[in-house]
């Protein structure tokens, strides 16, 4: 089985990380094709990337970094530092603007940006939400930057990872995350 990776910008990986947020929107990429984004692995590790990073439309708390995090792009690094490993919960495809609004609450994203997702494309507005159980490695995973990592694509295939890049902990404890998960799906429906 090969190891998946699910690119996200590096800012909402921070903050996916530091148990702010555990709610994935996703439209899809363009090597995505014509079938469009899905949802299509179980769990994967977070791919930080500054591909299509548009922090100014990230909510203010989101928009300053923890001290761990490097600002930097992994094309600029030559390297990808991979810290978190996350498992899905739940997954909708919602249709309904109002959800979404309702969703605000548990995740960065600015209204604007999650309305252009919403609304771009197809005939029918939609947009993918995945609550995930985001767990940290034991230690960050380094490797080298390679080209094919790069594009306007969601999924990606990485190294195999070490046993000491395996993952450690959830990030968020049960007890809050069981409340937040009954939010979540009670909002999916």
């Amino acid at each position: 089985m090969p190891t998946i990776a699910f690119k996200e910008w590096s800012l909402v990986c921070a903050a996916m990380g530091s148990g702010k947020q555990s709610l994935i929107l996703r439209k899809g990429g363009i090597h995505e094709g014509k079938s469009g984004f899905a949802l299509a692995h179980d769990s994967f590790y977070l791919f930080p990337t500054a591909f299509h990073a548009q922090n100014e439309r990230l909510i203010e708390d989101y928009k300053t970094p923890p001290t761990w995090h490097d600002t930097r792009s992994p094309e600029e690094r030559g390297e990808v530092e991979v810290r978190f490993f996350c498992e899905v919960v739940e997954k909708a495809v919602v249709q309904d603007w109002g959800v979404l609004e309702a969703l605000a609450p548990y995740h960065g994203w600015t209204e604007d940006i999650v309305r252009e997702r919403f609304e771009w494309g197809g005939e029918t507005p939609e947009i993918h939400a995945a609550l995930v159980r985001v767990s940290a490695l034991k230690k960050p995973w380094v490797f080298p930057f390679e080209k094919k990592y790069g594009g306007c694509r969601s999924w990606l295939e990485i190294p195999e990872p070490g046993e000491q890049c395996l993952p450690a902990e959830p990030v968020v404890g049960d007890p809050e995350f069981g409340e937040l998960a009954a939010e979540v799906r009670a909002l999916l429906g």
